[in-house]
């Protein structure tokens, strides 16, 4: 009877230990599983990181503009000019899907200044004092937002 006893007392432990170690390797798997989704999100993070600083640099130094509106843009920057909201490309919302359909609707008028309709005649004078080319102005109203 004592040997019974012992058998199944041995053998429950065996069951715990076999449930327990199951435990452990799910676990195992789930933590592995949680590590290989963090670093797939940590690249993802890092390649949007450098995706954003690119598109930083680049509208920084207004690369991709016609050189008339390069000039405005970047006389606002530098206070030399009031009013000027940005390039039209700038305050457009498009749905990825239609940004080409978009650009090719639009074509140069992308690059179209958003400038203040009383800053109109300011900005056309600095582009012809400085001879900076031609540039597309989209007057907008002062109270209406863009």
């Amino acid at each position: 009877m004592a040997r019974e006893g012992i058998a199944e007392t041995l053998q429950r432990a065996e069951d715990k230990a076999l449930a327990k170690r199951a435990e452990v390797d799910r676990l195992d798997g789930e933590r592995r599983a949680a590590l290989e989704r963090r670093t797939k999100e940590e690249s993802e993070h890092s390649r949007l990181k450098a995706q954003l600083e690119v598109l930083e640099q680049s509208e920084q130094s207004l690369a991709g503009y016609a050189e008339g509106a390069r000039f405005l843009l970047d006389a606002a920057r530098q206070s030399r000019l009031n009013g000027a909201r940005g390039a039209l490309s700038s305050a457009l919302d498009v749905p990825a899907e239609l940004e080409t359909a978009i650009a090719a609707a639009l074509g140069d008028t992308l690059d179209a200044v958003l400038i203040d309709a009383s800053e109109l005649e300011n900005a056309l004078q600095l582009l012809e004092s400085d001879d900076a080319g031609r540039a597309a102005l989209l007057p907008v109203d002062q109270t209406s937002e863009v």
